[in-house]
């Protein structure tokens, strides 16, 4: 049971016995630092009541409730839910959707979770044992690397830490001791990886005809596992819908094409890592496709676009996305006329 449920300080005979907890620890070898000899008292006798009473049934099987729990136990001849353990404890704690594990935890143990991880840092808590208590002492060790540290906790009513400092991208392991004064044994260990945030990518944008060449800086991946897939969204500026553009991008650099001439955009990209961690924003730059001269859309630009462009000289545009008024300056004049010669198809114009 022990080391099925990585509880090493389970007391796994019968409850109402006492047991000598210096024969029930198989893991000493695991953290050479505490041995098990002359650490614990003579005898621990597991205390025996309700499931929620710390120290007692220790909840550690997550959706478990039954009927619909992907961990209920369920009776093997039929099929029906089993809703007692054996000390006639509920199998499930309202509470939280967790089951019991069947055994007993030694009253001087806490039973240790893991909270969540961050950047070089790991969130613990664990539950009260019961006995008078002084504090906790959290021993950890980076995984593969017997070298242990300590964070001594001075309150035992203080169940939870964060553990600060880490390597992120480094695993590391962690049990608890109970302070009464003296260590209690063992606690189950519990192992985290920090990592840092994911980077914001830097973008720079260079305007082409109806379109418009992205590229961009290679963010921080904050010691999680690569390599990045890009993603980059665009929208007219000032409008609150984005646009999905190429994704899953291994390269930093794309082209969005099909953009209306003269009408700036904004444009946004991020990279998400390996194991799916995205930043907390985009990276975004602005810009303005420039306007293509093809004023009939008929696929190139040609001496019948030019006429229509010089028919309407010295005239007011019709908007911004008017196409005659290649520089967008509101006025179509013969500044657009000689720059839209310049992007014809073919030769001198020709049709």
């Amino acid at each position: 049971m022990k080391l099925l449920t990585g509880q090493p300080s389970l007391l796994t005979g019968t409850p109402a016995l006492p047991l000598d907890p210096k024969i029930l620890d198989p893991v000493s070898s695991i953290w050479p630092e505490y041995p098990v000899i002359n650490k614990y008292p003579g005898i621990a006798t597991p205390l025996i009541g309700p499931a929620s009473q710390p120290g007692v049934l220790i909840d550690a099987i997550p959706n478990a409730v039954c009927p619909g729990g992907a961990n209920a136990v369920l009776n093997p001849l039929d099929g029906s839910c089993i809703t007692q353990d054996v000390l006639g404890n509920p199998r499930w704690d309202a509470g939280n959707g967790k089951r019991n594990i069947g055994a007993i935890q030694n009253v001087q143990t806490p039973h240790l979770t893991l909270q969540g991880s961050g950047d070089a840092s790991v969130d613990l808590g664990w539950n009260q044992p019961t006995g008078s208590l002084t504090g906790y002492k959290i021993i950890f060790h980076p995984f593969g690397n017997p070298s242990t540290q300590e964070v001594t906790i001075p309150s035992p009513t203080t169940l939870q830490n964060q553990v600060t400092g880490l390597t992120n991208g480094t695993q590391y392991c962690f049990i608890i001791h109970a302070l009464t004064p003296t260590e209690g044994p063992d606690s189950n260990e519990v192992c985290a990886t920090p990592f840092g945030p994911v980077g914001i990518p830097v973008v720079t944008a260079i305007p082409g005809v109806s379109q418009v060449e992205l590229f961009w800086t290679e963010p921080s991946m904050g010691a999680r596992p690569g390599p990045f897939s890009y993603f980059v969204t665009y929208r007219v500026k000032g409008q609150l819908e984005w646009v999905n553009g190429p994704g899953y991008l291994s390269g930093r650099i794309t082209t969005i094409p099909g953009l209306t001439g003269g009408i700036e955009y904004e444009f946004g990209v991020f990279g998400q890592t390996d194991d799916g961690a995205t930043p907390s924003e985009l990276g975004t730059t602005t810009a303005t496709p420039i306007k293509s001269c093809d004023v009939n859309s008929n696929g190139s630009v040609n001496k019948t676009d030019i006429g229509l462009i010089n028919a309407a000289r010295n005239t007011p545009a019709s908007g911004a996305s008017d196409l005659r008024d290649h520089n967008s300056d509101g006025v179509i004049n013969l500044y657009d006329s000689r720059q839209c010669v310049l992007l014809c198809t073919k030769p001198l114009c020709a049709l």
